[in-house]
């Protein structure tokens, strides 16, 4: 089973390309969007799914279904300037939803999940960057609602909680820590940051 091709492009076809390997010509069934990547004589690697399927006679036949997804060094270079830069995610998305399948359907949903919370965190490293504390809380709230990984989550509620103590919200600090709770079931270092932030909270109710 092939998972990679890399060579030159030989032919360009609404929904083809041959791409030739040493001298031997791979046909690869792609998108236009992909195709429209490629160019003729240009150096292109292309990663590659081979799809199964089942005839009428119920026999099966290996049809090794090609196609690219743009997102390697050698496409990037020779097909997309600096303005115009492929995003792999959506490549690797568009190849599972041009299957028409659940499964197809149900990997596009995962890599996009993916993609969406790899954008979130680097979103909130650029906001800390710039000093837009607001736009930070609100990413890292974002994080706490669709972050599924616990050592993640656990970060983001801590970065969240210690932003809002630092504005001396220690009430919502709080709430954030308990929702975080609420989805990790345990964590030393928050609940530790818990007990600090109502302590705060009781002096704010005496004064």
């Amino acid at each position: 089973m092939i998972a990679k091709l890399r060579g030159k492009v030989d032919t360009i076809g609404d929904d083809f390309c041959i791409v030739d390997v040493n001298g031997v010509g791979y046909l690869v069934f792609a998108s236009a969007k992909s195709l429209g990547k490629l160019k003729i004589g240009a150096e292109a690697s292309l990663l590659i799914e081979t799809v199964v399927r089942s005839d009428r006679d119920g026999d099966t036949e290996n049809e090794e279904r090609k196609k690219d997804t743009a997102d390697a060094d050698e496409v990037k270079k020779n097909v997309t300037d600096e303005s115009g830069k492929t995003d792999a995610a959506a490549e690797w998305m568009e190849l599972y939803l041009d299957q028409h399948t659940d499964s197809g359907n149900q990997k596009a949903i995962e890599i996009g999940e993916k993609a969406r919370l790899s954008v979130l965190w680097k979103l909130a490293d650029a906001y800390e960057r710039s000093g837009m504390k607001t736009e930070q809380i609100q990413t890292y709230g974002q994080l706490i609602e669709w972050e599924q990984d616990p050592i993640q989550l656990e970060e983001a509620g801590v970065r969240k909680m210690k932003l809002e103590a630092a504005q001396g919200d220690y009430k919502q600090a709080a709430e954030t820590g308990k929702k975080v709770l609420e989805r990790i079931e345990a964590s030393e270092k928050i609940t530790k940051m818990l007990k600090g932030y109502e302590l705060y909270k009781g002096e704010e109710g005496e004064s």
